[in-house]
């Protein structure tokens, strides 16, 4: 009768202990945040790093001689304001700047009435080398929209 006694004391005490799941922590991968500029006038996207928070876009008129002016944004920061820029041309004014001598900006992408090159600019302060090496990288990443 104890041998019975301590049996179902036993099997009472294995049946209140259910085994519970081992819980193992996985880190969901981390994504690379970036900052979008999206220009609603021209139809496109850039993505900058976050490390360009804080930057400014200034907008200019480029003198392309015979073939006219064209609009361009200048990205930067305050005391360096054209690390890269984007400049838009209408069709037209691209052949006549494709047959140019010499170094042309080059082309990101076109619509049926855009088109969008891209330049990084040269001889940057030393606290902006970073950004001006980032620059390829974001133009690379220019998207109509």
């Amino acid at each position: 009768m104890k041998k019975l006694l301590a049996l179902g004391l036993c099997l009472t005490l294995l049946s209140a202990c259910e085994s519970a799941p081992i819980e193992t922590p996985i880190e969901a991968p981390v994504e690379e945040e970036n900052l979008t500029y999206s220009n609603s006038d021209y139809g496109f996207n850039l993505k900058l790093p976050m490390n360009w928070e804080g930057y400014i876009v200034t907008k200019r008129e480029l003198d392309w001689g015979e073939a006219g002016n064209s609009p361009s944004y200048d990205f930067g920061f305050e005391d360096y304001p054209e690390i890269f820029n984007v400049s838009i041309h209408t069709l037209e004014q691209w052949e006549i700047i494709s047959e140019f001598e010499g170094p042309q900006p080059p082309e990101l992408d076109q619509n049926e009435t855009w088109v969008f090159a891209g330049s990084g600019g040269h001889d940057a302060p030393e606290e902006y080398l970073n950004h001006l090496l980032e620059s390829s990288e974001i133009l690379d990443s220019f998207e109509l929209l």
